[in-house]
């Protein structure tokens, strides 16, 4: 059996509130002011928001993984 190649991450990868995915095309945050939901932003001009997710208990951080289609979320 082979292993995989290394990936080699461009910035550090921990969970946080706020994360941007690798290829800098969306920001996430955790909607702290409620826990219970989390917000998708694009960078294009102005950040609109693309996407929020609701239905956690109580979200305190997320990551993405550098596939930059997967997020993490601790909840």
């Amino acid at each position: 059996m082979t292993r995989p190649p290394d990936v080699i991450l461009p910035r550090p990868s921990s969970s946080r509130s706020i994360d941007i995915s690798r290829d800098d095309a969306l920001v996430a945050a955790v909607n702290r002011d409620v826990g219970t939901s989390i917000s998708l932003f694009s960078t294009a001009a102005g950040f609109p928001r693309v996407s929020q997710v609701t239905g956690f208990v109580d979200a305190r951080a997320l990551v993405f993984h550098p596939d930059a289609t997967t997020l993490f979320v601790a909840d």
